[in-house]
């Protein structure tokens, strides 16, 4: 049973330029990533519970695997947090 549809989706608001309608105002990058790290780190919890408790589940495994593919985004967004490289050793 999956617990959590992790869906990593990170909207950034944008200013209009349509006439009449209000600005919205953006984020900082340092927010915006924060938001981001701590989203994917929950999706990917959330995610790897789901397989701890049904190992076979295609869909949890899916899930896991279409997270890690999308962890370059949150991995860029926790070196800048951190100010350090994020190392990977293959």
């Amino acid at each position: 049973m999956l617990r959590a549809a992790a869906s990593v989706h990170y909207g950034i608001a944008t200013t209009s330029h349509l006439g009449g309608l209000p600005a919205i105002a953006q984020p900082s990058t340092r927010e915006t990533d924060n938001s981001l790290v701590k989203g994917f780190a929950r999706d990917l919890k959330a995610a790897c519970d789901d397989l701890y408790d049904e190992p076979f589940n295609p869909g949890a495994r899916e899930t896991v695997l279409r997270l890690l593919k999308a962890s370059g985004i949150a991995d860029a967004a926790y070196a800048r947090l951190h100010s350090t490289p994020l190392r990977i050793n293959p």
